[in-house]
């Protein structure tokens, strides 16, 4: 026999052992009962709702297992709690915990982010969401698209960790990429203000590329750090050290700080087929960058310069320059005023003429950039 209920339907209340005690009540189209091997069930048909405290479930077809404690919900499942909806093909509704186990075509949307992925498992008490397979999560407020094939996010703290070939892409107002970041494991902390991205990292940006073992982003101050072998190229030139930080402006990169066995080079030429490359060392160099183009290098701490030497198109040499700090100012990619700061006894220079074989000064060791 079919019943239907116009106005409350049919309610059933269980009273749930968890440790709220809030009542699970049901509704339904259409209900029968049924023995199975998992205890007395309840078949229900048509416009099911599953109601717990300020949770609410809704599908077309369910099976509650009244003395398991559990549910299962299909077609059209939809959780919604007042502050995020969560739908997918299937959910298994665990009512004595408030945990949903949801497979196929997950997705979880809140005021801020939207995440999808083949299957999640959501605990309500705690807001936590594990995701597996095919995850992405987009957040809407910073344009930022994260994807993974395993995720652990922790709604109420604004954390997430992603393992799984993560790919973190951030796009500007246009929907043009600014920056692409690949690694091993990311974490994102406190709404996504704070990125910790460990083993493998390549960030490519617009403005360059770059590698390290680990790589910290601090959206409040636009400041990416590269920890553990950082490079970075950025067009023509090259840098290595112990850290590198990159500091951006409007999404623009507006300075570099390579910190600890600084090393900078830059080809003399794009055309020169010697491949020779002018290079800097210290132990700190600040790069100043303007409309992309390299305007103020600043070395300190053992400063030295190798610097070749062009008049009309003709080799001259090279200069060696070392001292305590060496500022330059660069137009067209070409040193248009170097100043060099030390004590008299320690500054040094020397003119390399263009028959000297310098080939090995500095040493490769030194200033190799093979590996960038």
């Amino acid at each position: 026999m079919r019943m239907h209920i116009s106005i409350i339907l049919l309610l059933l209340t269980a009273m749930a052992v968890n440790a709220a005690e809030e009542k699970l009540e049901i509704t339904a189209d259409i209900m029968r009962g049924e023995m199975t091997s998992n205890g007395p069930a309840r078949i229900l048909e048509g416009n099911v709702h599953l109601k717990q405290g300020e949770t609410s479930l809704y599908c077309q077809h369910a099976i509650w297992y009244v003395d398991q404690h559990y549910t299962i919900l299909e077609q059209n499942v939809k959780y919604d709690d007042g502050l995020k909806v969560l739908t997918a093909d299937k959910v298994i509704y665990d009512d004595a915990n408030k945990v949903l186990n949801a497979i196929g075509h997950v997705v979880l949307i809140d005021s801020v982010r939207t995440i999808r992925s083949d299957r999640a498992v959501y605990y309500d008490v705690t807001d936590k969401i594990t995701a597996s397979s095919n995850v992405t999560l987009f957040d809407r407020e910073n344009n930022v698209t994260l994807t993974g094939e395993y995720a652990d996010f922790i709604q109420e703290r604004g954390y997430a960790t992603i393992t799984g070939d993560p790919v973190l892409v951030k796009r500007d107002s246009t929907g043009n990429e600014e920056i692409r970041v690949k690694g091993i494991k990311m974490e994102l902390i406190d709404d996504s203000d704070l990125a910790l991205v460990t083993d493998s990292v390549k960030i490519i940006h617009r403005d360059g590329t770059a590698y390290c073992d680990t790589a910290k982003f601090d959206r409040s101050q636009n400041i990416l750090r590269l920890i553990g072998q950082p490079r970075v190229l950025q067009k023509y030139d090259r840098s290595t050290g112990d850290e590198i930080q990159l500091f951006f402006h409007k999404n623009d990169l507006d300075s570099v700080i390579i910190i600890g066995n600084a090393v900078v080079t830059s080809p003399v030429d794009t055309l020169d087929v010697a491949g020779r490359l002018n290079r800097l060392l210290g132990e700190r160099i600040t790069l100043k960058i303007e409309n992309n183009q390299l305007k103020t290098v600043q070395v300190n701490g053992r400063a030295t310069s190798y610097y070749y030497i062009f008049e009309k198109d003709e080799y001259r040499g090279m200069n060696k320059i070392i001292g305590d700090r060496i500022v330059m100012d660069l137009k067209d990619r070409k040193i248009d005023t170097i100043i060099i700061e030390s004590d008299p006894e320690s500054s040094t220079g020397i003119y390399y003429p263009p028959e000297v074989d310098i080939r090995n000064e500095p040493s490769d060791a030194e200033v190799s950039a093979a590996d960038l």
